[in-house]
């Protein structure tokens, strides 16, 4: 069984300058953070196998500028209450790489990730 790690539906946008928010859409940013999944599940997983149950929602604050690097990551919030697993995410979430923001800019971004352990095995019924 797989642990799941989703990426969140919504994404809030704080947009600087307003002329930015035409050059990166909502879907293209969710896009670009669901490639790199795999990655933020390791993070996730490290902090399973010390804490099996290990479960709950960090919400990520960052800053993408002109040339579409992220200048600036943080938390800013989590109750996941797991400081190894937000470090991780957030190294992560600083290596993201966005395209350029023509006509220059600063995008800030909050990012939700939701974080589930795998279920538990369901026991089948021996066969006849």
């Amino acid at each position: 069984m797989r642990e799941i790690v989703r990426a969140a539906a919504i994404v809030m946008l704080c947009l600087l300058p307003a002329t930015a928010a035409a050059r990166i859409s909502t879907d293209f940013i969710r896009s670009v953070i669901r490639a790199h999944l795999p990655e933020i599940r390791e993070c996730y997983d490290a902090g399973l196998r010390s804490r099996p149950g290990l479960a709950g929602r960090i919400t990520v604050r960052f800053t993408v500028e002109a040339d579409g690097s992220v200048s600036a990551a943080d938390i800013d919030h989590s109750d996941l209450a797991a400081p190894d697993v937000e470090s991780c995410l957030l190294a992560r979430v600083r290596e993201l790489r966005f395209p350029a923001i023509g006509g220059g800019g600063t995008i800030r971004i909050m990012y939700p990730f939701v974080f589930t352990p795998p279920a538990p095995p369901v026991n089948e019924p021996p066969s006849p």
